[in-house]
């Protein structure tokens, strides 16, 4: 019964390994002769059962395959002597040589055992694997073109764990966050949020969107680069889930928007301070209003609007926010005594990264302040220094010297409204000192407009035509219905009013002696009338007294 079932194992593994596409094989390791070869051999090699077998092992694939494995079998086989634990089995991959002078990339499975002799045998099978092998070259150098791509784009890529590490990033990338290569950021950075992000609640809002909706476009947040300099990036970033539906990995394409978002900033930073000059109604008014508009959009806790006067030497705070000695009234500071005074004297703005180191910073109640960034421009008017414009922070603020540019153009801006504010003021008094001049004269002041209405008339011309000034403006001064006399006591005619006279001519009328027929009166009342004519930016106009 035994030898029965033997001779059917034997003759069923005989016929598997004749009919397999796999070539089964059987090698004396001590001799290096084949004990059997299965007949696919000639289908993958072009060679007869009968050829291999008188074949050498070396002969059977090339000789940089060989020069690979010829080490390892040795110390496979003295490992097998040895009688080291283990099943020594093994797999390689093997380029064999083929018949018409091709070659074949095989996989080689082999065991070693001992034969009924003592001497080491080595069991295997080879298996065609031309077309996997042609796969993963394909997909080798699919992922070079990816890798390639992928460190040369100019946008910044990544991936990265929701936990807060990089798995991989470009060049590109790198280069956003200030780091010379990949390897340096993912080496550096343990935990993105706190590391990267200025804002680090930023990436739990970005991780929020990603669970719900699995991929977010142009997600825009304020990072922080190695040099610690800010930069504004636009992220596109999806999620890659497991088969359990589990985010695994973050991917996406950074890029840096720090330029235009800087310079969206500058605009409507110039815009906000114009709007601002608009609505004030006066220069003190809107230097008292002015930094707190620039603390709140450029994120400064300090901000100074200085006058200088050269005369005394000094800097009034005119305007200010986080400056307690500056809250309850007009600070005044001696020029050598703070950098403003450096500024406005100089007429150059100033970067200072380490102003608490700064001997010129020395006024008891700013350097008790703890300043160690201080940014400041000079308001200038033509070639005069009207003042100054401060941005402070007891922080060292690497984006300084970006801040000074935007600082210039608010300064210069900042001193046009001042100045055209200040002209405003000077025309209301003015104005208010004419009209008073005005209604004060003991003689009648009429102005007509150039078709001869009455714009203005003082009280005296009222009392001396019998009409109130509401009554007067807008009446025609050749209007028939003023009764004027010569001084004969005839009628003037229309054509000999002052007013007509003067447009005929062009010239000026002085002295003229005519009488009003009032209708509140018996007699005429007698007048000495000069009327010049005159040019305004409103067009001509003439006056009559």
């Amino acid at each position: 019964m035994n030898k029965s079932l033997t001779f059917v194992s034997k003759a069923s593994a005989r016929l598997l390994a004749d009919n397999t596409t796999d070539v089964l094989w059987h090698l004396n390791q001590d001799t290096g002769k084949w004990l059997y070869v299965s007949p696919s051999v000639e289908r993958l090699r072009g060679f007869s059962v009968a050829q291999v077998m008188e074949q050498r092992v070396e002969d059977v694939m090339t000789a940089q395959s060989w020069d690979a494995l010829q080490p390892r079998v040795a110390e496979r086989t003295q490992r097998f002597r040895r009688g080291e634990p283990g099943a020594h089995a093994y797999r390689d991959e093997i380029e064999q040589l083929r018949r018409d002078g091709s070659t074949v990339w095989t996989e080689v499975d082999s065991r070693y055992l001992w034969n009924a002799d003592g001497e080491v045998t080595v069991l295997g099978v080879t298996r065609d694997i031309s077309e996997r092998r042609a796969a993963e070259g394909m997909l080798r150098e699919a992922e070079r073109r990816y890798r390639d791509l992928f460190e040369s784009s100019p946008v910044g890529l990544y991936r990265s764990t929701p936990q807060g590490r990089y798995l991989d990033v470009n060049a590109a990338f790198a280069r956003i966050l200030g780091y010379e290569t990949a390897h340096e950021l993912i080496a550096d950075v343990s935990d993105i949020a706190t590391q990267l992000y200025a804002h680090p609640r930023e990436r739990e809002v970005l991780a929020g969107l990603l669970a719900e909706r699995g991929q977010v476009a142009g997600f825009e947040s304020e990072a922080k680069r190695r040099d610690g300099l800010p930069v504004w990036i636009s992220a596109d970033v999806n999620a890659v889930r497991d088969t359990d539906g589990i985010i695994v990995v973050y991917q996406g394409a950074m890029t840096d928007i720090t330029e235009r978002v800087r310079g969206t900033l500058a605009r409507d930073t110039v815009s906000a301070v114009a709007r601002l000059a608009v609505l004030s109604d006066s220069a003190d008014g809107f230097r008292q209003a002015l930094p707190a508009l620039l603390s709140t959009r450029l994120g400064y806790p300090m901000v100074a609007v200085e006058t200088y006067d050269a005369v005394r030497g000094d800097m009034t705070f005119a305007g200010a926010v986080g400056i307690p000695a500056a809250a309850d009234g007009r600070l005044r500071v001696p020029i050598g005594e703070t950098l403003s005074g450096q500024v406005a004297t100089s007429g150059e703005a100033l970067v200072e990264t380490a102003a608490d180191a700064r001997p010129e910073y020395a006024f008891a109640a700013l350097r008790a302040l703890g300043v160690v960034t201080f940014v400041c421009a000079p308001m200038t008017i033509r070639t005069r220094v009207l003042g100054t414009l401060a941005l402070a922070d007891t922080r060292r603020r690497p984006d300084a010297a970006w801040a000074v540019e935007l600082l210039r153009t608010v300064a210069d801006t900042a001193a046009d409204a001042i100045e055209r504010l200040e002209t405003q003021a000077a025309l209301r008094d003015s104005e208010r000192n004419y009209r008073g001049l005005m209604d004060n004269l003991h003689a009648g002041v009429v102005v007509h407009a150039p078709d001869t209405r009455i714009r203005f008339a003082n009280p005296m011309a009222s009392q001396l035509l019998g009409l109130g000034a509401q009554q007067l403006r807008g009446i025609a001064a050749v209007d028939p219905a003023w009764r004027f006399i010569r001084e004969d006591g005839t009628p003037m005619p229309q054509v000999e009013f002052p007013v007509e006279r003067v447009a005929a001519s062009g010239a000026p009328l002085q002295n003229l002696i005519l009488g009003i027929l009032r209708s509140d009166r018996d007699a005429p009342t007698g007048c000495n009338v000069r009327h010049i004519q005159s040019t305004t930016t409103r067009g001509s106009s003439s006056r009559s007294w």
